[in-house]
């Protein structure tokens, strides 16, 4: 299982949505699907984003906040 720390880069919002595209394709998601799946974590906020994110791929992903060091 991937975990991914939602204070570091990789916890952004472009970030995660480029993993939900990574992992969708890996599921057999369909383009519409997909397309599907990004409009919906783009229609609302940063916390309605991680809500889509968690409903899909809480099997693959773990999101944590963790304090990150630069």
């Amino acid at each position: 299982m991937l975990t991914i720390n939602l204070n570091s880069p990789r916890g952004n919002a472009f970030a995660l949505i480029s993993q939900a595209q990574a992992f969708a394709k890996q599921l057999d998601y369909s383009d519409t699907q997909i397309t599907r799946l990004v409009t919906d974590m783009k229609s609302s906020d940063y916390e309605h984003l991680l809500s889509v994110f968690r409903s899909h791929f809480a099997g693959f992903c773990e999101l944590v906040h963790e304090e990150y060091e630069r």
